[in-house]
């Protein structure tokens, strides 16, 4: 048999070789290739793993992850067989600590929430306080007008009683003058009964002793009227004087209320607006560390690790912040508390001093001689009618005032209610994993955060310079107001002090006067049992010369 190929065969080997050839070519090419692709993965996820240093401490840096399965993490991450697995071992360890930092989160924010509810009820009562304080300093105002109004009333009866005193000096002297005519005609009676008979002497004697006994009685009565007046008029003096010392302690203790009054409106107005200072930066940095929370989340998704621990640095020193700020405000609150604990001591007192003039100005008018006590009385009593009326009117904007507190917390309870809605709404949208998009956002979104912390600062400092300066205003007002009350109270007491001394001196002429008068009756009666003596003794002579 001939075994040789023919020229066919040989032509069909040569072209199964070179179809081999190029099967095995184009097989190598790929295997290079996937070879090739491999080792690009292999290189890019090794450059991506130390960029972000996901190694063994990465795995462990969570603190909520127990050790048991720490282990059985860092198990299967070392002996992970490619590198998606790799990567879903470390997804899972991103999605625990997320899982755990939004429950610390949601935590924080119910605290922080509750924190401001507590402020800003803190801050109702404190404005509720104010208030009152408010209140309470009109009321010591139209009291202090009371007094004023009291005051020039008692003036007024002053300047009475001083014109009744003239009027009565005037009588004295009136008296004065008929006693001296008086004098002149016994003097000159005297002198006829010497010059007349024994018979017209008797009648003349007899007529002149009753003319005397009529001006002796007349003299005793008008004497009589006089130490009367003298005495209502010492009387009406005391009480006069007891009322004004009165009336000047009350002043005193309603001044010293006033003070009392003034410093604790000022501290409650400082305390409030340190409280609205605290919410203010309450919510702001509870909106500050929303956002950083928020980019923590994207950092974590999309960040390094150092990024993460600086947020968790930063959070931790706020937290102790608000912490150490909490505890001052507990100690300042317990001031506050000691505070009002007095002024409300100060406004039982006052309260109990009002209800003891109403109920003395309640008592039954009783009949007086002089008639302007009792317009006096009639018009302190319609005053106190007036003051019972302007106090109902206060109760009724009191109470209108607490319905509109009830409306304004309802409706700080809305807005409180739709910012925790709001920011459920942010996580919610901030859980969905639109990595790019976010990362810009975020950037955004620190770019304005630091915007808006420029302007709040600045705007921050035009505001404290503004309370500041009204505080400054309204400090020197009052100030001022009150030196000028002062000092017209210390006028008003220094003129009523020297018109109750000169009432005393005139008080004390007139009661020298009447002594002087007394004593000139006194002798005019001596005089006349002189006269009836002398009578008698010439009665009697002229009878012995009769019988002789």
């Amino acid at each position: 048999m001939n075994t040789d190929p023919g020229p066919s065969s040989s032509l069909f080997q040569n072209t199964d070789l070179n179809v081999n050839k190029s099967q095995n070519e184009e097989e190598e090419e790929d295997l290079e290739d996937q070879k090739r692709r491999k080792e690009e993965l292999q290189n890019l996820l090794v450059a991506k793993l130390d960029d972000f240093n996901f190694d063994e401490s990465t795995i462990n840096s969570s603190t909520n992850i127990s050790t048991a399965s720490n282990d059985d993490i860092q198990h299967k991450y070392k002996y992970a067989s490619t590198t998606n697995e790799q990567l879903q071992v470390l997804y899972e360890v991103r999605t625990r600590e997320l899982a755990t930092l939004r429950e610390e989160y949601e935590k924080y924010k119910a605290e922080k929430s509750k924190e401001i509810d507590n402020l800003k009820n803190k801050l109702i009562l404190g404005e509720a306080e104010n208030h009152q304080l408010k209140i309470s300093l009109k009321n010591a105002e139209n009291l202090l007008v009371e007094k004023t109004t009291m005051i020039n009333d008692l003036r007024k009866e002053l300047n009475v009683v001083t014109n009744h005193a003239k009027q009565y000096e005037k009588d004295i002297e009136e008296l004065q003058i008929e006693i001296s005519t008086y004098q002149t005609t016994l003097n000159d009676l005297h002198m006829k009964n010497l010059t007349q008979t024994p018979l017209s002497n008797k009648i003349n004697a007899e007529e002149i002793q009753k003319i005397h006994q009529e001006q002796i009685s007349k003299l005793d009565t008008l004497l009589k009227d006089q130490t009367r007046l003298s005495e209502q008029y010492l009387k009406e003096i005391n009480n006069l004087r007891q009322e004004l010392q009165r009336l000047v302690e009350i002043e005193l203790t309603d001044k010293t209320a006033i003070n009392v009054l003034t410093t604790n409106f000022d501290s409650a107005q400082k305390q409030c607006e340190e409280l609205i200072n605290i919410i203010e930066v309450l919510t702001n940095e509870n909106r500050h560390l929303q956002e950083r929370l928020n980019g923590s989340f994207h950092y974590h998704q999309t960040g390094t690790e150092e990024k993460r621990k600086s947020v968790d640095n930063f959070l931790d020193k706020q937290l102790e912040k608000m912490k150490q700020m909490l505890v001052d405000k507990t100690a300042h609150i317990d001031t506050l508390n000691m505070k009002l604990k007095n002024y409300g001591d100060c406004l039982n007192e006052l309260l109990e001093y009002r209800q003891l003039k109403a109920d003395a100005l309640k008592k039954e008018i009783q009949e007086c001689n002089n008639q302007e006590h009792t317009k006096t009385l009639l018009l302190l009593r319609s005053e106190l009618i007036n003051n019972e009326k302007l106090l109902q009117d206060k109760d009724r904007q009191i109470s209108a005032l607490n319905s509109n507190n009830r409306e304004l917390l309802e409706k700080m309870e809305a807005m409180i209610s739709q910012t925790r809605n709001d920011i459920q709404n942010i996580s919610y949208k901030y859980n969905i994993p639109q990595l790019e998009k976010m990362a810009e956002d975020f950037k955004k979104a620190e770019l304005r955060i630091k915007e808006l912390e420029e302007s709040l600062s600045k705007s921050e400092e035009t505001r404290l310079s503004l309370v500041q300066k009204l505080q400054m205003l309204d400090k020197k007002d009052l100030e001022s107001d009150i030196k000028n009350m002062k000092l017209h109270h210390e006028k008003e007491k220094t003129n009523l002090e020297n018109q109750v001394k000169k009432l005393q001196n005139d008080l004390d002429v007139a009661s020298t006067e009447v002594d002087n008068l007394k004593k000139y009756v006194n002798e005019l009666v001596n005089d006349n049992a002189k006269l009836q003596l002398e009578i008698k003794q010439f009665e009697d002579m002229r009878n012995n010369e009769e019988g002789m």
